[in-house]
């Protein structure tokens, strides 16, 4: 039988591989795991590398564990189906945060500040059960009777030491530690093959002959459960003997596999749409640098020439068919204000003075940023800046409407000119009717916390 360990060598009885490496668990009929080591293979955040009390994993790594626990997940249990035993220092619980790939802006130009979104992420997922289990060491180890297990703990007992317990069934309790009920390794049939908890093996003074004792009991506990379940391995040999049938059936399993990756890769595809067109939800959510390099985005998608104005500020330059507009844009917790309609009067005053050309000035207040659309009851632009807003000819959107003008753009192209030439003769609030295309649907189960 051939064995591999990951995390930790076992000697020469063994081979040894990291938990992320692409070694393929396929090629062993035993798989031995640490998982207190997964987590060390994969770097820290270098600005932040711990949050809440757990480690932080870097922007680069993060994509990485989260790959390598949904491989390891589907080899285990293939491993499983082809009968082989996976056997699992009984863990404490592993869980790190990651990045999300999500970021959040607020302040603008030097006082921007960048807040990285990461998600919890539970090591142990890649584990084929699901288990719950509480920190305790200690070498009070119990054996609950079991032929399978039996000549074990006889051969190991002074070589193992437990490091957690189990706070809910978990498999076949096979010992616990002395003197209570709390378990501490467990036996679990899974399809064809057996995952087993046991106690971590210890061996401080680097055994050689120890280690291959180890091993070879592992091998005997595996071959009594292969036995016991009726299994029976073929011999490499009848590889080279065909029966009826088998080679369409190697096939189809190629073209399957084949129509799979496909399929994947469409996923994939669909998921990167899927993100960029979410990033358009920061004109009713965003605020500050992201809320404006997503209006700019939209203008420019909508034919404008797009520029930044004096670095520090909110301001954008858009030039349409020989027109020319400021635009300052806010996300703001509570309605618009005054002040902000004064800040773009000075933009447009500055940019008339400087180029002798009278731009059109455009307000666009991502107003109630934090609260649902469904509750933004309030006005965005209040009724005492408005008379201030008309007389100095500004355009007043939110950025809701610039969301709904935009989609209806995509969907209606013909309306684009109508659209954009209302929004330069607009004198107060922007009144065209484009439709709502932003629907209420069930919330989301994901969440985010902010590091």
């Amino acid at each position: 039988m051939k064995v591999l360990t990951i995390g930790r060598f076992l000697g020469v009885n063994s081979d040894n591989a990291d938990f992320g490496s692409t070694i393929s668990f396929f090629d062993y009929d035993i798989v031995v795991i640490d998982c207190s080591i997964i987590q060390h293979e994969y770097t820290a955040n270098y600005s932040n590398s711990t949050y809440r009390g757990l480690k932080s994993i870097s922007d680069n790594d993060s994509p990485l564990i989260v790959s390598d626990i949904e491989r390891r997940k589907q080899e285990i249990l293939d491993l499983l189906r082809l009968g082989r035993t996976v056997f699992v220092y009984t863990p404490v619980a592993q869980k790190v945060y990651v990045d999300s790939g999500k970021r959040e802006y607020s302040g603008t130009g030097k006082n921007t500040r960048t807040t990285r979104i990461v998600n919890e992420l539970d090591i142990l997922k890649f584990l084929p059960c699901s288990i719950n289990t509480i920190t305790a060491e200690g070498s009070g180890i119990e054996p609950l009777r079991s032929p399978f297990f039996d000549d074990f703990w006889k051969k190991h007992m002074n070589e193992l030491v437990y490091s957690a317990y189990f706070t809910s069934e978990c498999g076949n309790p096979i010992a616990k530690i002395r003197g209570t009920d709390k378990v501490i390794a467990s036996h679990i049939s899974i399809e064809n093959g057996n995952l087993v908890f046991i106690p971590n093996f210890i061996n401080d003074d680097d055994d050689e002959d120890l280690e291959a004792g180890f091993i070879d009991s592992l091998k005997e506990i595996a071959t009594k459960l292969k036995e016991n379940s009726g299994d029976y391995t073929l011999p490499s040999w009848s590889q080279n003997y065909i029966l009826p049938g088998e080679e369409e059936c190697k096939s189809e399993i190629l073209s399957l596999e084949a129509d799979l990756e496909a399929v994947k890769h469409k996923i994939s595809k669909q998921k990167e749409k899927l993100l960029t067109l979410e990033e358009y939800k920061l004109l009713f959510t965003g605020t500050g640098r992201s809320l404006e390099v997503q209006v700019a985005k939209v203008f420019k998608e909508l034919g404008f020439e797009v520029s930044e104005g004096i670095p520090g500020r909110d301001d954008l330059i858009l030039s349409y068919n020989g027109k020319v507009a400021v635009v300052e844009i806010k996300g703001v917790t509570k309605s618009a204000a005054e002040k902000h309609a004064a800040q773009l009067e000075k933009w447009v005053s500055e940019y008339l003075a400087s180029k002798e050309v009278a731009p059109k000035g455009i307000l666009i207040v991502n107003a109630f940023k934090d609260v649902p659309l469904t509750d933004r009851s309030e006005a965005a632009f209040p009724a005492q800046m408005l008379k201030y807003c008309e007389s100095r000819e500004h355009c007043l959107l939110t950025g809701t409407q610039l969301l709904n003008l935009y989609i209806h753009i995509k969907f209606h192209p013909e309306a684009k000119t109508t659209i954009i030439e209302s929004i330069f003769n607009t004198k107060g609030l922007f009144t065209n009717e484009a439709g709502d295309y932003v629907t209420f649907a069930a919330p989301s189960e994901q969440e985010f916390v902010k590091q």
